[in-house]
């Protein structure tokens, strides 16, 4: 700040001089000038000389008006200097006092605050003691009403139980009493209902009824009965016969196969081809065939020959026996409807619709 004020007194001082300089100058020119022109000239030179001379006056006093003012500038700066110098000092020694006050403060402060902490972490430590001795002794307490609870649940339930098990059973009791009456009426209404007729029921002799392979004979009664190779399929019969009539009719047996079936009959194999051959009534020891050519169910060769038998009976119906896969009941009615259209005469077929129906 004191360098400005230098320099702006100096630049003034300059200016000063500067224009004393150039005053003087002006004042030998009219001189000069003076002495050689006129009167009239002199005197205009002169007014203009005055007029110069009281503009030169002016500037210099504005001048020395600006000199004044920048002196007067320059004192308030050097006063300004000073100020700031000693608001400078009065800060710094403020800001002394105060970071030293906000030290032992904080000191104090932190002091404080550990000894509050101290305090603090005993009572917490107290506290959660206390609150975890409460807390055992609620845990405790609530272990032993668990434990009062879940005795009295399960005696609740044990006799829940035994009272669900004496309900249950007694409506066991009387569902079995109704279920024995309910088959003892279906066994009653089940033998008042007559009996539906059946395909095989018009086959009256053995040889009729075992050429269909859904039918079977039962000797004991005499009648032809559903049924196949396992037995009579809607009925109990004894001495029943499927697919022959034991020693009866022998010669219809076409195969070899067929014909050892029936414990009856024996077959004497042609000497000339080993698949024909022909079926007999005989006995297992019988001289009137080769006894290598005599095939018994009871002889001594109760097999057939190697080679493969016929498939197919050559006779009424050409029926195949072998590998014959065992029907359902839907086959079997399905098959008796075609053989009943083939063997009953067209004013019995209502009698096929009061089969189907049943």
């Amino acid at each position: 700040m004191n360098l400005f004020a230098i320099f702006i007194v100096l630049a003034s001082t300059s200016a000063f001089v500067a224009s004393v300089r150039i005053e003087d100058g002006l004042k030998r020119s009219l001189k000069a000038h003076a002495r050689v022109r006129d009167p009239e000239e002199d005197s205009k030179k002169a007014a203009e000389a005055e007029e110069a001379r009281k503009e030169a006056d002016k500037k210099r006093a504005e001048e020395e008006a600006k000199k004044a003012e920048e002196a007067k500038k320059a004192e308030e700066a050097r006063l300004a200097e000073e100020m700031y110098q000693k608001i400078k000092s009065d800060i710094s020694e403020s800001t002394a006092n105060l970071t030293e006050h906000i030290t032992q403060a904080a000191a104090n402060v932190t002091e404080a605050v550990n000894e509050a902490h101290t305090k603090l972490s005993e009572q917490i430590n107290g506290t959660h003691d206390a609150l975890q001795k409460q807390a055992q002794e609620y845990h405790d307490e609530r272990q032993r009403a668990t434990k009062v609870v879940k005795e009295k649940v399960e005696e609740n339930i044990e006799y829940t139980q035994d009272i669900s098990r004496i309900i249950v059973h007694d409506k066991i009791t009387k569902k079995m009493r109704d279920l024995t009456q309910l088959e003892a009426e279906i066994e009653r209404l089940a033998a008042e209902i007559p009996p539906p007729p059946s395909f095989c029921s018009f086959f009256k002799d053995c040889g009729s009824c075992t050429a269909y392979q859904q039918c079977g004979w039962c000797g004991m009664t005499q009648t032809c009965v559903d049924g196949d190779e396992t037995g009579p399929l809607l009925a109990v019969c004894a001495f029943y016969e499927y697919r022959l009539c034991s020693g009866n009719n022998c010669f219809r047996y076409q195969s070899c196969k067929d014909c050892l079936s029936d414990p009856f009959c024996g077959w004497c194999e042609d000497a000339e081809s080993v698949n024909q051959g022909t079926c007999l009534e005989k006995e297992e020891t019988f001289d009137g065939c080769p006894s290598e050519k005599w095939f018994h169910p009871r002889g001594l060769q109760r097999k057939c020959p190697t080679a493969p038998p016929s498939k197919k009976l050559r006779g009424k119906g050409d029926w195949e026996v072998t590998g014959a896969k065992k029907k359902t009941n839907n086959e079997i009615l399905r098959d008796r409807d075609q053989q009943m259209k083939k063997v009953i005469p067209e004013a019995d077929k209502p009698l096929i619709c009061l089969l189907y129906t049943s």
